[in-house]
């Protein structure tokens, strides 16, 4: 495990770098290894990314090229005013809760939230 190299690139990263390897297997030699290497940069302050396994420690798996291209992530926020409007509908029409929902456009899951 002795690699002056490596030491010196450990030495050399500053906060907020990002350290790109092409795979962990050329980083590291264990799954120890790699679990005190991933704590020992976050500690640093700086972010991992493996090429072949797809990890960026920066961002979750995936947004990092989802917001790049201008996509948004997670469900839409469901209108307030439409919210409002099936409380109102429920609590003086008569109608059940999955009638409102459908009428104005609501899930039942947000409408009993």
């Amino acid at each position: 495990m002795d690699r002056p190299g490596w030491d010196q690139l450990l030495e050399y990263v500053r906060p907020g770098d990002v350290l790109v390897v092409a795979e962990l297997s050329c980083m590291t030699r264990s799954l120890m290894h790699l679990l005190e290497t991933a704590q020992a940069l976050d500690r640093k302050q700086v972010n991992l990314v493996s090429l072949r396994e797809n990890i960026d420690t920066n961002t979750p798996t995936g947004r990092t090229s989802a917001k790049a291209r201008g996509k948004t992530v997670g469900r839409p926020r469901t209108d307030v005013v439409k919210l409002r409007d099936a409380k109102v509908l429920y609590d003086n029409s008569g109608k059940t809760a999955e009638e409102v929902c459908k009428v104005v456009g609501v899930g039942r899951g947000i409408f009993f939230a």
